[in-house]
C-alpha cells in the first residue's frame, strides 16, 4: 500500500503519440467471404495504431461475428479478417 509519505516513490512515465496530421492513415474497402479469413495486406513493418472496420452504411462493425487480427508475416504487419457472414463494401481505416 502506498501512504502519502512514500507517493514520492511513484515514477510516471509518459510517452508522446504524436496525432493529427502527423499520423499516417490508409481507407481500404473490400468484401469479406463468410465463413473465412481474408488477408489485408500492408507495407508496414510496425504495428498499426489503431484498425476500424465499417460496414457499407458506415456503422462500426463489432463482434460477434467479425474478428480482426494483427499478424506479422514476412516482415510486415497484415490485418486478417474472420467473418461469419458474407459482407460487401466494408471500409477498413488502419491508423499507423
Amino acid at each position: 500500500m502506498i501512504g502519502i509519505k512514500n507517493i514520492n516513490r511513484v515514477c510516471l512515465r509518459s510517452t508522446t503519440i504524436p496525432g493529427g496530421d502527423d499520423m499516417a492513415k490508409s481507407l481500404i474497402t473490400t468484401n469479406l467471404t463468410g465463413g473465412s479469413v481474408t488477408r489485408i495486406p500492408t507495407v508496414l513493418t510496425t504495428p498499426p495504431y489503431s484498425v476500424m472496420i465499417l460496414d457499407s452504411g458506415g456503422e462500426i462493425i463489432n463482434p460477434p461475428g467479425v474478428k480482426a487480427t494483427i499478424v506479422f508475416d514476412s516482415g510486415v504487419y497484415n490485418i486478417d479478417i474472420y467473418s461469419v457472414d458474407a459482407l460487401t463494401d466494408i471500409t477498413i481505416y488502419i491508423l499507423y
